[in-house]
Formats: structure tokens, sequence, C-alpha cells
């Protein structure tokens, strides 16, 4: 009994790791499927501005048309940083997020799951109690039976 509990066993876990390997998958697709819709909404999108606030305060702010072409890349990469680090900060909460939906939406059909199953027992219990009043009458009635034919042949012996 006990080998067959550790089968019962071993065979919900690989049906459980498969589901949990097949919705693992399902969420790296989507991940790919989201980086690359980012990547085109950052190719799509106007360069992002930032507030005064989040600035570093500067000692003098030039007009880009007096700084020589150094100084003209320098604040270009300074705000290309921004950017990649905004969109950096962008891109780990809509991971976050996804990574959210996709446990709530593994924990609602695991709970679904649960409920469905938890009705077939319900309903298979049911089945299984009208059948076994049913085999409980064929068996009285084959009780019956045999007892009239007992008599039966009592009386056909008695009778010769």
């Amino acid at each position: 009994m006990d080998f067959i509990r550790i089968l019962k066993i071993i065979r919900r876990y690989n049906l459980l790791r498969k589901e949990e390997l097949t919705i693992r998958l399902k969420m790296q697709n989507k991940m790919k499927d989201l980086k690359l819709n980012l990547g085109r909404l950052s190719h799509i999108l106007p360069e992002i501005k930032i507030p005064k606030i989040l600035k570093k305060k500067e000692v003098k702010e030039e007009k880009p048309a007096k700084l020589n072409e150094e100084k003209q890349l320098k604040v270009k990469e300074e705000k290309e940083l921004g950017y990649k680090k905004y969109l950096g900060y962008l891109k780990d909460a809509v991971y976050i997020i996804m990574i959210a939906i996709s446990m709530y939406g593994w924990i609602s059909t695991k709970a679904k799951n649960e409920a469905v199953l938890e009705t077939t027992v319900k309903q298979s219990t049911e089945a299984i109690q009208k059948i076994q009043t049913f085999v409980d009458k064929q068996v009285e009635l084959n009780s019956k039976q045999a007892e009239f034919n007992g008599r039966t042949a009592e009386y056909m012996n008695s009778h010769k």
C-alpha cells in the first residue's frame, strides 16, 4: 500500500512539475514579447524630459550653443544615461507587474482547478453511492432468487 501511495505522490509531483514548467515557459515567452515591445516603444517614444527636481544641481547652466563639442557630447550622454536609467526602472516595474499577474493567474487557476476537482469528487461520490444502492438491491434480489430456486428444486424432488 505504501508503494502505491508513493507512486501516486510521484505521479502528482510530476504533473505539478510539468504544469509549473509550462507556466514558466509561457511567462518567459511573455517576458520576451514584453522586452521586444519595450524596445519598440523606446524607438517610437520621444526622449524623456527629466523634471527639474530629479536633475542634479549644476553650478552653471550654459546654453548648448555656447558649449564646445565635448561638453555638448557630455550633456547628451548624461541625458541618455538618465533616459536609460528611467527606462530601466520602467522595465523593472513592468517585470514585477508581469510576475505578479502571472502569480495571480497561477493562483486563481489552481483555486479554480481545486474547485472543479472538489465538484468532480462530490459528483463521483454521489454516483458511487447510487451504484452501491443498486448493487445492494441486486444482491438482495439474487439471494431471493437463489432461495426461490432452492425451494423450487426441493418441491420438484419431493413430488417425483
